[in-house]
């Protein structure tokens, strides 16, 4: 449980290096900051939709926790295949920490999240790039230029193809 436990700490801590690489921001959001935020926009919307909100929840509170221990790996600055090798393996360390139905159901979680199969994987997956737009825009009010932040709007864009997420994306975008 304590390798669990460090990491969902952990991730406070872990900044989203994509913000920190374009916008030279000594202290952006944090991992779990956005985790926060993805779980969030998932509850209202799987509530609304008639989903396993449960189900939602536990793979938007997992979907970063890798990054506890890999760091933030932004595309571009490692090859996909390798980042998916590396954030599965450390996923199966930290719910190695985790008892017998706790462990399976987390691994549960993780391997329909990364598959993306499911109704309610692909409302996290989305609502994850979601969230990215909508932290584009809050960076975008406190000043930081349109100019740096048009490559994080555009991948919220072409990621967002769900009717309800991507209004919510037009309704916020600038």
């Amino acid at each position: 449980m304590m390798g669990f436990v460090a990491a969902v700490e952990g991730l406070k801590e872990v900044p989203r290096q994509g913000w920190k690489d374009a916008l030279g921001m000594e202290r952006p959001e944090s991992v779990a900051d956005h985790t926060f935020a993805v779980a969030a926009l998932c509850m209202a919307v799987s509530d609304a939709r008639g989903l396993d909100t449960a189900r939602v929840l536990r793979m938007a509170l997992l979907h970063d926790l890798a990054e506890s221990e890999t760091g933030d790996l932004v595309p571009g600055s490692v090859d996909p295949a390798e980042k998916a090798r590396a954030e599965d393996a450390a996923l199966r360390r930290i719910a190695g920490s985790l008892e017998g139905p706790a462990r399976e159901a987390c691994l549960r979680a993780w391997s329909e999240y990364s598959e993306g199969a499911t109704e309610e994987a692909r409302l996290v997956r989305q609502a994850d790039k979601l969230e990215m737009g909508l932290q584009a825009g809050r960076y975008e009010d406190a000043g930081h230029g349109r100019a740096k932040l048009g490559r994080f709007y555009e991948s919220a864009r072409a990621a967002v193809d769900d009717q309800d997420l991507a209004g919510i994306l037009r309704g916020a975008a600038r």
